[in-house]
Formats: structure tokens, C-alpha cells, sequence
């Protein structure tokens, strides 16, 4: 089975037993919830974060999400094959808190 989640993804919170729902959180500034509960496991919603959050962890209690990341200048030069992540530019350090409404 696949799951299409976007862009390049960084880290997964498998939550089911506490929300029923998984969370893959991708480079490209997009967190996707998909439910487990469900056959297929469904998206349920793509939520907009911050280019470059890759970092995530989850509140068991809240069912919170968090996750890191700042704003980005540009990328320096890629070597042939390779992945460069641009510089954080200072005083940018962002955690984003993410929760149901």
C-alpha cells in the first residue's frame, strides 16, 4: 500500500492508539494527518507549517503535535547527487504547536 503525504517527509508520529490518526511531517512545509483507523488509511488534512520543519514530536495527552524549524536563506551551492539544506537564518527558531480545534 502507498500513502501519498507530499513532499520529501522527514518524520512520522504513529498516534493511533491515542488520536487514530498518524502524522508525516515533510520538508517542503507540510504536516499530513492521515487516520488509522480507517481501511486505506485516508489523508484526513494537510496542514501548512514552515518550510524546513522536519523535527517532530507528539503530546500522548493532548494529542498535540510540535515541531521546529526557522526561516531558511538560500540553499548553498549542491554538490553532483547531493542534498544541501539551506542556512537557518538567526533569530528565526520557530516551534509550531499543532492541535485539533
Amino acid at each position: 500500500m502507498s500513502i501519498r503525504i507530499g513532499g520529501l517527509w522527514c518524520a512520522l508520529v504513529l498516534a493511533g492508539a491515542v488520536t487514530g490518526v498518524a502524522a508525516a511531517q515533510n520538508e517542503d512545509g507540510a504536516l499530513t494527518v492521515i487516520d488509522t483507523s480507517k481501511t486505506g488509511f485516508p489523508v484526513v488534512q494537510s496542514v501548512e507549517t514552515m518550510s524546513g520543519a522536519r523535527t517532530m514530536a507528539l503530546d500522548a495527552k493532548t494529542g498535540k503535535i510540535y515541531t521546529v524549524s526557522a526561516k531558511l536563506g538560500a540553499p548553498p551551492a549542491t554538490p553532483a547527487g547531493g542534498h544541501v539544506r539551506p542556512t537557518a537564518l538567526p533569530g528565526t527558531f520557530t516551534v509550531l504547536v499543532i492541535g485539533q480545534k
